[in-house]
């Protein structure tokens, strides 16, 4: 019989690989498990709308962030809302705050989104997942709505993100402190429905705006 001996960092790797083999995530947006309030932020280095790579927690060490996760640049109440935000973003910058744009979109379509609706805060591409992932909000699509959205509604979210994992965040926004901690969230999984930027500022006044 063979004996097989495991070192360390072929244990290690043999795990993670199972776990990527076994790991299942929700087909409907109302089973996520988001993290909650209070929590530290996972990692989040992800390239922007230029390719350039971002290193989010670093840049939290010198000031807090506003993280807003959306589904992409082609879901229209996606855009009414980062459009919303864009309004009150100079507040924000005034309290200090740092914005961050996240959604499964490649770089090269977050540019796209840039250019249309003239946002000046940093878009970042979590077209893995990986994000979405770590903070609980990733849910699957099924094959079938998958090719609705694109027959129906020309959207290839494949084709927008690079990927065929066919998931997507459930939208949620974030304050996040200087010590990379969940000051406050907002996680709705009707997508309809989405954190009003001013409801938001005011919140962000109240409880950083005397630091």
């Amino acid at each position: 019989m063979p004996v097989f001996i495991w070192s360390f960092p072929h244990l290690f790797h043999f795990l993670e690989y199972s776990v990527m083999l076994t790991t299942s995530f929700p087909t409907r947006p109302e089973d996520i498990t988001p993290l909650p309030l209070g929590s530290r932020v996972p990692s989040i280095i992800l390239p922007n709308e230029d390719g350039k790579i971002i290193n989010v927690n670093a840049l939290l060490r010198e000031k807090p962030a506003v993280l807003i996760i959306y589904r992409g640049g082609w879901c229209p109440y996606c855009n009414m809302q980062m459009s919303s935000l864009r309004l009150v973003e100079d507040e924000f910058y005034k309290l200090g705050f740092n914005i961050f744009g996240i959604s499964p979109d490649k770089p090269s379509k977050l540019g796209e989104s840039r250019d249309k609706h003239n946002f000046k805060y940093q878009l970042l591409s979590d077209s893995k997942m990986t994000v979405a992932k770590s903070f609980g909000l990733a849910y699957k699509l099924d094959d079938d709505t998958v090719k609705m959205m694109k027959e129906k509604f020309n959207t290839d979210i494949e084709g927008d993100s690079g990927e065929t994992h066919h998931l997507l965040p459930v939208p949620a926004v974030y304050l996040v402190d200087s010590s990379g901690v969940f000051g406050f969230n907002y996680v709705n999984p009707d997508f309809t429905v989405r954190m009003d930027s001013q409801e938001l500022l005011r919140i962000a006044q109240k409880k950083y705006g005397s630091k």
